[in-house]
């Protein structure tokens, strides 16, 4: 396949890598294989998977994951080249990862289940894969340790999912401009949760109205607005209660949130346990 790949991180558990394809869109299938566990984060674009008898458009409603030696094949139909963020897991976290099972969750990679699979981009997901890129791309003092920890964050949330989706459902509806502007919508989400967000603000940066934004990011994610930028704060949330000794009040406004209150009742509804009960469970290995 003809791409440029570039590693962003390397660790004992992970390779973090940007691929950006520059295939002729002819929907000519390629033929290629896994060498390592893959999770895969498509940014910008869409194509046409395959492996065994399933068939999937991926796309950025999606995750892929793909377990080591996975065989699939690949067609472009798109003209707009799609760009991923590929993290290949390695042996030392996936052995930590068996010995972790009761903390980890359920995954995919140790099931019976097909070699391939699709999970739908959650606000979770959405929210984990934007901080991991960022820590990525600009390491810092400290960002190996928050590659990881995020990492761990990523594996045990697509442990949620164990069964594979035979399709994308409404996603793979969307016309290319509509699937660019709900690309945009959701990146300018994840990188501005902490502040104050209005529907114009963010369909003016998706490049439609305000009417027309509202109802394409209800029918095609799920959510609301709202709902996916309350879900991204608390994610952000719930990292910063498990990794930091932060006042819970503070973690609150820091997250976006403007009712300490609301930040109690919304963490409680959404994990099942106030942020105060949450940051005494067991740490994830």
């Amino acid at each position: 396949m003809q791409a440029s790949i570039t590693q962003l991180h390397h660790s004992p558990l992970v390779r973090v890598l940007d691929f950006k394809c520059h295939c002729e869109c002819d929907g000519r299938p390629v033929t290629e294989h896994t060498a390592k566990p893959m999770i895969s984060f498509t940014r910008r674009g869409s194509f046409g998977y395959r492996s065994g008898r399933r068939n999937y458009e991926v796309n950025s409603g999606v995750v892929l994951l793909e377990k080591a030696g996975c065989e699939y094949t690949v067609s472009h139909h798109s003209r707009i080249k799609d760009e991923c963020t590929l993290f290949e897991l390695e042996d030392e976290l996936l052995r930590e990862a068996q010995e972790h099972a009761e903390l980890c969750g359920k995954s995919f990679f140790f099931s019976g289940l097909s070699p391939a699979a699709i999970l739908p981009a959650t606000a979770n997901l959405e929210y984990l894969h934007a901080a991991l890129l960022a820590a990525a791309q600009k390491p810092f003092a400290g960002s190996r340790l928050r590659v990881e920890q995020l990492l761990i964050a990523l594996l045990h949330e697509t442990g949620a999912h164990t069964q594979p989706q035979r399709h994308t459902a409404s996603a793979n509806k969307l016309a290319e401009h509509q699937r660019e502007a709900l690309d945009l919508a959701k990146h300018f989400i994840v990188s501005n949760f902490q502040r104050e967000l209005c529907l114009s603000e963010i369909a003016r940066h998706s490049h439609v109205s305000v009417f027309h934004f509202s109802r394409l990011f209800k029918q095609f994610t799920a959510h609301s607005p709202y709902r996916f930028l309350r879900a991204v704060r608390l994610q952000h949330a719930a990292l910063l209660l498990t990794h930091t000794s932060l006042p819970v009040t503070q973690i609150c406004f820091d997250c976006g949130f403007n009712s300490f209150e609301h930040f109690i009742l919304s963490f409680t509804k959404q994990f099942g346990k106030s942020p105060s009960k949450y940051r005494k469970k067991p740490v994830r290995f």
